[in-house]
């Protein structure tokens, strides 16, 4: 067996041949990106102030589990990325007016 050059990678070439290609990345389509945002956006709809992560997770009917807690608390950070939401105190997010 033959050592292999400096310049070559560790995956084979076969190997990445069969592997499935990730889409390019392309221009952010808004809220509509993931199915859980108009369901968040309702939620704030009905609500009467600021909502935490687990108000979220438990309007969207996930359990009260901290890794649903993190994965609301994430898709409610993308949406004050967005310009959408707005972080009202540390953990309370609220409509933009």
């Amino acid at each position: 067996m033959r050592p292999r050059p400096a310049w070559s990678s560790s995956r084979s070439p076969a190997r990445d041949r069969y592997r499935p290609r990730r889409p390019a990345p392309g221009p952010q389509t808004g809220p509509a990106e993931h199915p859980d945002y108009p369901r968040i956006l309702a939620a704030f709809d009905h609500a009467t102030g600021p909502l935490r992560a687990k108000d979220v997770g438990e309007a969207l009917g996930h359990e009260l589990l901290p890794r649903n807690a993190e994965g609301a608390r994430a898709k409610l950070e993308r949406l004050v990325e967005l310009g959408i939401l707005t972080e009202a105190d540390t953990g309370n997010f609220a409509r933009k007016p």
